[in-house]
């Protein structure tokens, strides 16, 4: 019955809007239009703080070939630090060899840090020679909370950092937007220069509210998988790890989508995904180009509370192959069980052994056979897989 009287308000809110869309097409007023869905965000949001000094400073740097990072620390709010990774490209700055694309801000839920890996979009286009900085929003990377178990984790991993802003009155996915705010205007410096925008995943919702209101500094925004919209929240009566991106009232107000049309021409919206994290591909559209290529570390997986793989606990990947689980840590119990998938690297040209250890089932299938199938078994078994030196193997 509550949701039905939430879809029902929210039926009426959609309603009001389509009425303003359409006295805006016969009437005009779009500024007035765009100046009070201004208004709206900024309200919801819990209003934008006085721009205070960022007090920058280098806490470390790390030496590539052909750039160096930065390890900086600046103030989102008077102490409030938001860590990040700058990207200086040593280049011959000639004219003619100059760079002529405008720094990046990178926003990803993976972290700043994880993102110093080889062959990801800082990493090349920091040796193309552009400006880039990698930044954790509150929550993210170095800042994300740790203290985490059980069901919880369907309402992400800084489910806690969220209640304890909304009990102070703050707006967490307004926090994050001010973050990134402040990241973008770090990157332009005194100057003022256009900055483009990628961010991705679960920080994707902040970096769409973050480009609206800094329209003058952000000259372009990319977002992968990103929330299309709080509608879907309702309309799927479910959703996964979304706590964070939701705004007090925004319904009533506004939605994603608005957002987005108003950043047309300026806005490119790569796979988004409903309130569950499932991607949204159009009927009958082809897959885009390196859509099954692995492009993060680990395996992708799920921890279940029965041994039966029943009743779901939330995303849990393995980021290396050697993992113990010990009880006494992971305090799991005796009755759970767990399914990860992905890619594996080979590391090596020739047979490499796979070992696996368990008291009860375990099952092993790589490129679609499988290799090791352990059933009501306890020890440990081993089976060897032919690989090839910097090739994925599913």
């Amino acid at each position: 019955m509550v949701t039905v009287w939430m879809k029902q308000k929210m039926i009426a809110a959609y309603e009001e809007w389509q009425a303003d869309f359409v006295r805006l097409q016969e009437d005009g007023g779009w500024e007035d239009h765009h100046q009070e869905l201004r208004e709206n965000l900024i309200e919801s949001i819990g209003g934008l703080p006085e721009r205070t000094p960022l007090h920058a400073r280098v806490t470390g740097s790390i030496e590539r070939p052909d750039f160096r990072v930065e390890k900086i620390l600046f103030e989102s709010r008077p102490g409030f630090y938001v860590t990040a990774n700058l990207y200086l490209p040593l280049l011959d700055l000639r004219p003619a060899k100059q760079n002529q694309q405008p720094p990046l801000v990178f926003v990803s839920s993976t972290g700043a840090a994880a993102s110093l890996r080889s062959g990801l979009l800082p990493d090349k286009a920091a040796r193309s020679g552009r400006r880039v900085i990698a930044v954790d929003p509150r929550g993210i990377g170095e800042t994300a909370q740790k203290s985490l178990t059980g069901q919880g984790r369907f309402f992400g991993s800084d489910q806690e950092d969220v209640a304890a802003a909304y009990v102070l009155g703050e707006s967490y996915l307004g926090l994050r937007t001010e973050d990134i705010s402040r990241a973008v205007r770090y990157a332009a410096g005194n100057h003022a220069e256009a900055i483009e925008l990628y961010a991705e995943g679960q920080m994707a919702v902040a970096a769409l509210h973050a480009a609206f209101l800094e329209p003058d500094l952000i000259s372009g925004t990319q977002l992968k998988n990103s929330l299309v919209s709080w509608e879907s929240i309702l309309v799927r009566e479910r959703s996964f790890q979304q706590l964070a991106n939701v705004v007090h009232g925004c319904l009533l107000h506004y939605d994603l989508p608005q957002l987005a049309n108003e950043l047309e021409g300026h806005l490119e919206m790569i796979l988004p995904v409903d309130s569950l994290g499932l991607e949204i591909l159009p009927e009958g559209a082809p897959l885009p180009p390196g859509y099954h290529d692995p492009d993060k570390p680990g395996l992708v997986g799920t921890f279940f509370s029965k041994a039966s793989f029943l009743n779901p606990q939330g995303e849990f990947p393995l980021y290396v192959l050697s993992v113990d689980y010990d009880n006494a840590i992971e305090k799991r119990g005796n009755d759970w069980s767990g399914i990860w998938s992905g890619h594996l690297l080979g590391t090596a040209t020739g047979n490499i052994e796979l070992r696996g250890q368990t008291d009860q089932a375990l099952s092993i299938t790589v490129d679609g056979n499988s290799v090791l199938t352990l059933e009501d078994f306890t020890g440990t078994r081993s089976v060897t897989v032919k690989m090839e030196k910097g090739s994925f193997i599913p």
